[in-house]
Formats: C-alpha cells, structure tokens, sequence
C-alpha cells in the first residue's frame, strides 16, 4: 500500500497568520493612539496648572492709597484696591468683565455677574483680611465703566 499524502491545509495557516498580524496592527495602533491621547492630556494639563499661577498676583508693595479708576476714555476701565483689581469693558450701555484678579494680601474673588447691565465682583479676604470682604459693581455710563465699591 502507498502512503497517501495529505495536502497541508495552508487554508487554515492562512487564516491565523492573517489574524496574527491583524491583532498586531491593532495593538499598535490602540498603543500609538494611546500614547497620544496621554500627551494631550498630559500638556493640557500643564497648561491648566500653568493657568492657575496666573491667577496669583505678584506681591504687591503695601500702599494706603484709595481705590483708582483708571484710563482713557475708551471704553475700558481698571478699578484697583486693597483687595485686587477688577477691568470691565462698555460696549454702548452693555458691559464686560475682563478681568477680576485677587491681590496677593489674601484675598479669593467671586464674580456674581460678568455682563450684561452690570458687572459684580465681590473679593473676600483670607488669612490676614479673613472677615472682610468687598464688592465691586461697575455700569456702563456715557460708554465707560463706571465702579461703585462696598467694602464689610
């Protein structure tokens, strides 16, 4: 009797081989894209507490000076004081809040209202100033912001 040969079943290598290197096509396409998402959140996240230090004003030096508005008549105002600094923006009888920037001495700041009629932002003091809180409300008149101040 002869021996009968068998074919190889190169059907059946074929197919694990095409399923091999499809599964290593995905693995490194799931670690390439893995790997970039990481570095997006990783210098978003930079950024952000990047961001965070902006917030802090430098060290002012220690003035008694009264509160100040100041600038041209453009439309944009600085209201500085004790307890940090407030810049708003008219555009005819709307306005914006720019900027709300707790000084350094102490203070948080809380923006009630950022535009519309009227722009509220209130600093309340920490450590040093704990208790004492003021609030900034600035109106649009004659195309510039004008600041009222209450201080607790």
């Amino acid at each position: 009797m002869a021996a009968r040969r068998t074919a190889p079943r190169t059907g059946a290598r074929g197919r694990a081989a095409r399923l091999a290197a499809a599964a290593v096509v995905w693995l490194v396409v799931v670690s390439l894209a893995g790997t970039l998402v990481w570095t997006v959140i990783s210098r978003v996240g930079r950024e952000v507490s990047t961001g965070e230090s902006v917030l802090r004003a430098p060290e002012p030096t220690r003035t008694m000076s009264p509160p100040t508005t100041t600038g041209p008549p453009s439309g944009r105002r600085t209201w500085s004081g004790r307890a940090g600094t407030v810049v708003a923006a008219c555009t005819g009888a709307r306005i914006e809040l720019v900027q709300a920037v707790p000084s350094a001495d102490g203070y948080a700041v809380e923006v009630k209202q950022s535009g519309g009629a009227v722009v509220e932002v209130e600093f309340e003091g920490r450590v040093e100033e704990a208790g004492r809180e003021t609030t900034v409300v600035g109106r649009c008149r004659d195309g510039v912001p004008v600041y009222t101040t209450e201080v607790e």
